[in-house]
């Protein structure tokens, strides 16, 4: 049962009698009792490619910054959203989800920017102390509440 609305090209993705078609259904093991060695390689092959792909776009999501700060919505094309927003930018979305960043709210919703590196280009380190400055009505909008949040991978 789907909980969700399917949007165009995602019925496809859905049609789980295209996947019958090679031994692939849910709930069973994988590869099936009897897969052909070429269908199982291009199988392979396929999430090996897939993988790459997914990797590259993410390179290039993280190389989207403003004064050094990754900026994940309010860009062009934005990295994350709803479906509307994101519509069938599957590689983007896939980006994302294997980054570490695991937000998805809208513009509207939260706006998250973060850095790595200080102005200097060094790492950020806890032993130094750093300040976020803006110029006199500069400041970003906001309707609700900051948060700082600082995480140590």
């Amino acid at each position: 049962k789907l909980y969700s609305k399917v949007y165009g090209k995602e019925i496809l993705l859905l049609n789980q009698s295209r996947f019958a078609k090679i031994g692939v259904v849910p709930g069973a093991p994988f590869p099936p009792e009897g897969m052909k060695d070429a269908i199982y390689e291009a199988i392979q092959q396929g999430v090996w490619k897939g993988n790459i792909a997914v990797e590259s776009e993410l390179k290039r999501q993280l190389e989207n910054k403003v004064g050094g700060w990754l900026y994940t919505c309010g860009i062009k094309p934005p990295l994350v959203g709803s479906r509307e927003v994101m519509q069938d930018r599957y590689l983007a979305r896939a980006g994302m989800a294997r980054s570490r960043f695991k937000w998805g709210n809208d513009i509207q919703e939260a706006v998250y920017i973060q850095t790595f590196h200080d102005n200097c280009q060094h790492p950020l380190d806890g032993a130094n102390k750093y300040e976020i400055n803006w110029s006199a009505g500069e400041q970003p909008p906001v309707k609700a509440y900051w948060s700082l949040t600082m995480y140590d991978e």
